[in-house]
């Protein structure tokens, strides 16, 4: 448990040792500082996309906010790397935006979910689920408390 720094009111921005730290087993090719710019330009542009997620736990104590913050964050920037350079992570399948609806192996048939015709703060989200990094932090993301507070408030009480 990393002691909570904040940085303007809000859990401070990972760096690139976070990064490394967390996530290094799955990206080996980030081994040396060859590939910073990538893993930079990766935070950079998910604090730019996901821009709430540093206030989503701010009902919690200042530990809970900063810890599931910058786990959140370390889960989007390997979503957003694997995505974007899939040859750099090991272990895992990337398939893009793209959901499996069914597969088969004899004579091999591969289905793909057709897309939902809905109009959602959701939909956004829905890219997340192409690979495990992004699924975990989809979860965190939907299972947040505020959210649901949100919710209710919107629909309950108007």
């Amino acid at each position: 448990m990393a002691i909570p720094v904040f940085v303007d009111g809000v859990p401070a921005k990972i760096l690139i040792a976070d990064f490394r730290r967390a996530h290094l087993a799955s990206f080996p090719r980030f081994v040396g500082g060859n590939y910073d710019a990538v893993i930079a330009d990766a935070i950079d542009a998910v604090y730019d996309m996901f821009n709430g997620v540093n206030t989503m736990w701010d009902m919690e104590s200042d530990q809970v906010w900063y810890d599931k913050t910058i786990r959140c964050y370390l889960f989007l920037t390997a979503w957003y790397i694997a995505d974007m350079y899939p040859t750099y992570y090991k272990g895992g399948m990337v398939m893009g935006p793209l959901s499996l609806a069914s597969k088969k192996i004899g004579d091999v048939e591969i289905r793909y979910a057709p897309k939902q015709k809905r109009s959602t703060t959701d939909e956004v989200l829905d890219s997340l689920a192409s690979n495990v990094f992004g699924r975990n932090a989809l979860m965190m993301l939907r299972s947040n408390l505020k959210r649901f507070r949100l919710y209710v408030d919107r629909f309950v009480y108007r």
